[in-house]
């Protein structure tokens, strides 16, 4: 999945090849999500790092959470877990990301497409 993002490809694109080729996802069915493949592309979990107080309770009784977008000090954690992925692959991955976004706001677009 990296080095198809890598190569150019859209999550789009790696969600129909997922699903063709029978990769199981989370729950052991085929059907993916193109969020699903953004959010593992952007996860630093897979780098062996962890960033706490994503989202916070705000009500202990509802059990309410919501995002954190600073109300709380948030706290990052290098090598906290087992690598799964190449520190330097998945930041050269952040980096493709904001050049991306960076491209489709440039030029008025929310479509990004590579074709081999």
């Amino acid at each position: 999945m990296y080095q198809e993002f890598m190569d150019g490809k859209t999550t789009d694109y790696i969600k129909r090849i997922f699903e063709r080729e029978g990769v199981k996802n989370w729950d052991g069915g085929t059907k993916w999500q193109s969020t699903t493949l953004m959010s593992m592309l952007e996860n630093e979990k897979y780098k062996g790092d962890a960033l706490l107080q994503k989202s916070y309770t705000v009500d202990f009784l509802t059990k309410k959470r919501i995002q954190n977008k600073g109300e709380i000090q948030m706290f990052y954690v290098e090598d906290d877990y087992d690598t799964i992925i190449s520190k330097r692959i998945l930041e050269c991955i952040q980096l493709e990301i904001k050049r991306r976004k960076k491209y489709l706001e440039e030029h008025g677009t929310n479509y990004y497409s590579h074709q081999p």
